[in-house]
């Protein structure tokens, strides 16, 4: 008995219609869980309700698969933030010595020195001329000569005696040149014999005043000319070959 109205609650519950004495039209049999079936459907074992069971124990672990396929590359990542800065090294070995560079340009001129006391003078050696140290207010005089032929005598005689590349520190000083006359007067003697205001080994000295120079270390001139008087002896008087070949300067 109990089993006959179990059976009609489900078939009440399925909502399932039975039709007898069918026509030629298919009766459709309502299933709640199949959606509708026909009677003249050839299965007619229909299931008629599903009843979910308690799980049962897990099945044994398949085969494992084939390796799959290797993946793309990925995108690279963006960079990194800078990490901090590490401790300093030890210095390294002291390299090659580098090829000297050019030679720099020439530095400005230094001041002018202060003037040094009164030197010796200097000396001359050959009656042509020359440069001569005086190592006082100017380091480097020059010197040279003029001489014409004089008719009287019938020799060459000084013309002027002329000094330049004088400093303008010399301003104010005296300007001494010393000569000294042959002894004895060269041989053979001239003919006609010369008339001399002087005797043989005689010292000559011509002296005369720096004035009006003008400033650079060499842009002053000194003139004795033929005139000039050296003591008792003008400088035309004085016969060339009967000079010594050393002639003193001096400036103080």
């Amino acid at each position: 008995m109990k089993k006959a109205i179990f059976f009609l609650l489900i078939l009440a519950i399925s909502r399932i219609g039975v039709a007898f004495a069918a026509d030629t039209t298919p009766t459709n049999i309502g299933n709640f869980f199949l959606n509708n079936t026909n009677f003249d459907t050839a299965n007619v074992n229909q299931i008629l309700g599903l009843l979910v069971g308690p799980s049962g124990p897990p099945g044994p672990a398949g085969i494992a698969g084939s390796n799959g396929f290797n993946g793309l590359n990925g995108v690279a990542g963006m960079p990194g933030a800078p990490g901090p800065m590490g401790a300093a090294g030890p210095q390294g070995i002291q390299g090659i010595q580098g090829v000297a560079g050019p030679a720099g340009a020439s530095g400005a001129q230094g001041p002018k020195g202060d003037t040094g006391p009164a030197g010796s003078g200097g000396a001359l050696d050959g009656f042509g001329g020359g440069s001569v140290s005086v190592g006082t207010c100017d380091e480097n005089v020059a010197v040279s000569f003029s001489r014409k032929f004089s008719f009287a005598s019938g020799r060459f005689v000084l013309n002027s005696i002329n000094l330049s590349k004088i400093s303008d520190k010399c301003a104010g000083q005296t300007l001494h040149l010393y000569f000294k006359i042959s002894n004895p007067f060269p041989t053979p003697a001239p003919s006609p014999s010369p008339s001399r205001n002087y005797v043989e080994g005689q010292e000559i000295t011509c002296s005369g005043t720096l004035t009006n120079l003008v400033a650079g270390d060499d842009a002053n001139d000194y003139v004795f000319d033929a005139e000039f008087s050296c003591g008792t002896i003008k400088v035309k008087d004085i016969d060339v070959n009967d000079l010594d070949s050393r002639i003193g300067i001096e400036i103080s």
